[in-house]
């Protein structure tokens, strides 16, 4: 949702999380502004990352360093919660993510 980049305006790094139906069961990959570029439609709930990236910086001149976590779901009908498998592989990449942020946390804080 385009009102997101209000939440964003002094992110250094940021990293969404999706659910994929794609053959991978999950992926990590930094997304560079400028990689996608649809007409935005304000209506709808198809606005990808980069999009919203290209709005942050655009508004607030902000260009965090940003990634998507993608992982492979099984059910994208309507209904609460994951499914049994989805919920296992979001256990399993969950500590690669720990382990990812807080390298990123190690660079943040030698950097000040």
């Amino acid at each position: 949702m385009p009102e997101l980049i209000e939440e964003f305006r002094n992110a250094r790094y940021l990293i969404f999380i999706d659910a994929s139906a794609g053959e991978e069961i999950w992926s990590l990959r930094k997304i560079e502004l400028g990689e996608h570029y649809a007409p935005l439609n304000y209506v709808s709930h198809t606005l990808y990352p980069a999009d919203l990236l290209c709005l942050l910086d655009q508004i607030y001149k902000n260009k965090p360093e940003s990634w998507i976590l993608s992982i492979k779901g099984e059910d994208f009908s309507f209904g609460a919660g994951l499914s049994r498998r989805t919920r296992e592989i979001a256990r399993e990449v969950e500590k690669l993510l720990y382990s990812f942020i807080n390298s990123k946390l190690k660079t943040c804080m030698s950097s000040l």
